[in-house]
Formats: structure tokens, C-alpha cells, sequence
């Protein structure tokens, strides 16, 4: 496998992180601590996991209520503790404790939220027999879906499966719906993100000017999200393909001091 290969891999591992924030708030977190269960986790969804000393204090306040929470409360509860066990690179921890989650609860959205990072780090582990048994059920779930960040969650996963496994026009086609119905730069950015690495991966040497006009377009709005600085690796791959080794190291100079600050070990290593 070459570098954009493996870099393809991490995202794999990405596309989880971000997707397992579907639902959060779009607003940043309040400094203030809020002592009702159900506005913790409220919080605690809307904080980036790489902001670890604000979603541990949350996670240790929503601790002392353990007693107070339902059961659905508890279930989101370890769902955010799944996220951040995943961010610290621990995949193996966090997978059980996703796939039960996905199985117990009765919430429509958190099983589909939970079933798809569970599919995600099947597809990071390169499990894929297990990830395409998940994915069908998943995808009849989708028409239910009304919010569109859950749904972003369910397309994502399943262009990230299908550019796995080498099915690289299905993938696209799942990409594309992803920007189609994509209301802000973040999911549109994703798309394209997924839509150029199956043309990567399929063998392209370049992508199409309206294909990278709209991804460096949706990504440069994005701000430095992971899956913006992921589109910049992968123009850096474009580029070497096409034996531009000097344009693709100034790509990577110039994303390298985010890529430190989002703090997501795979993606620094990788860097």
C-alpha cells in the first residue's frame, strides 16, 4: 500500500471521530457547567474530542449523576466515552462498547449513530465481511433519518466502505449524495473528500477542475477540520502521482501545524 493508502486507512479512523459528534449542537460548548444530566450531555456532544480537559470535567460531572440517569442517558453516556477512548487510539476498547450500545438502545438515532462508528472501525480494522453485514441494515434505517448530520454519518459510512473495498463508482455515488444534501462547508467538504480519494484510489492521475474547484472551495470554508486537512494530504498524493514532489511538500509544511493542533494521533503519525 503507498503513503496515500495508508493515510486513506487513518480517515477510516476520521471519519468516525467526526461522525460521532452527528447531533451535537452546532454552537461551541459554554464555559459554565451545566448540573442537569441532560444538558451535560448536550454539552459534552457539541466539544471536539481533541479538547480533552473540557469533555473529561463534563464526563466527571455527568459521573456524579450516574444514579440520576436513565437508561437511555447512561447508554449516551458511554456513547461519548466510546468516542474518546476511539480519539486516544484505543479502537479495540471502543468497539465493544459501540456495538452494544447500537444493539441496546431504543433511541432510532443513537442505534443508527452507534451502528455506523461501529462499521467505521470494523472498516478501520479491515474487517469488511462484518462492516457489509451492518451496512444493508443500516441503509434501510437511512429514509427514517430526518436529521441531517446523522444522515451525513450513514452516506459517509457507507462511500468509506465501498472505497475499501475497491467499489469505487458506488462510493462516489454516495459522496455525491453527501454534498447534495450536505447545509453547511464541514459535510460538504467530507463528500468531496470521499469523492476524490475513490478517484485517487481508482487510479486517477488528476482530478477534474470542477471537482477540485469544489473541494478546495467547500474544504477552505470548512476551516481546519480533519477531514479539510485530509483533502490537502490528498491533493499532496495528487501531486506526487504526477511527479510535482515540490508543490506536494508545501502542502504538507502548510497543513502540518493544524494537523498538531487537532491533536488525532493517527493523522500526526501519518504527517
Amino acid at each position: 500500500m503507498d503513503q496515500a493508502g495508508r493515510y486513506r486507512s487513518v480517515f477510516a479512523y476520521c471519519a468516525l471521530l467526526l461522525l460521532f459528534v452527528a447531533g451535537a449542537v452546532a454552537a461551541a460548548a459554554a464555559a459554565s457547567v451545566p448540573s442537569d444530566p441532560a444538558q451535560l450531555l448536550r454539552q459534552a456532544e457539541s466539544i471536539q474530542p481533541s479538547n480533552h480537559t473540557e469533555f473529561n470535567e463534563l464526563m466527571r460531572r455527568l459521573d456524579e449523576f450516574t444514579v440520576r440517569l436513565s437508561p437511555q442517558q447512561e447508554l449516551h453516556r458511554r456513547y461519548l466515552a466510546a468516542r474518546q477512548i476511539a480519539f486516544a487510539g484505543n479502537y479495540a476498547a471502543a468497539l465493544p462498547s459501540l456495538t452494544v450500545i447500537a444493539d441496546q438502545t431504543v433511541d432510532p438515532v443513537l442505534a443508527f449513530r452507534a451502528s455506523a462508528s461501529v462499521i467505521d472501525l470494523l472498516v478501520a480494522e479491515s474487517l469488511y465481511e462484518e462492516a457489509f453485514a451492518r451496512l444493508n441494515p443500516l441503509m434501510d434505517q437511512l429514509p427514517k433519518i430526518k436529521e441531517n448530520d446523522v444522515r451525513m454519518q450513514g452516506l459517509g459510512v457507507a462511500a468509506q466502505l465501498y472505497n475499501e473495498a475497491g467499489q469505487y463508482d458506488a462510493s462516489i455515488r454516495y459522496a455525491d449524495q453527501i454534498i447534495k444534501e450536505s447545509t453547511n462547508a464541514e459535510s460538504a467538504c467530507r463528500g468531496w473528500f470521499y469523492k476524490s480519494d475513490a478517484l485517487f484510489e481508482s487510479g486517477s492521475a488528476q482530478l477534474p477542475i470542477d471537482q477540485l474547484h469544489g473541494g478546495t472551495e467547500a474544504c477552505g470554508k470548512a476551516g481546519n477540520t480533519l477531514f479539510s486537512l485530509s483533502f490537502q494530504y490528498l491533493l499532496a498524493s495528487f501531486d506526487m502521482r504526477q511527479g510535482r514532489p515540490e508543490s506536494a511538500v508545501r502542502l504538507l509544511q502548510a497543513s502540518y501545524p493544524e494537523v498538531l493542533q487537532a491533536g488525532f494521533p493517527p493523522q500526526v503519525s501519518e504527517f
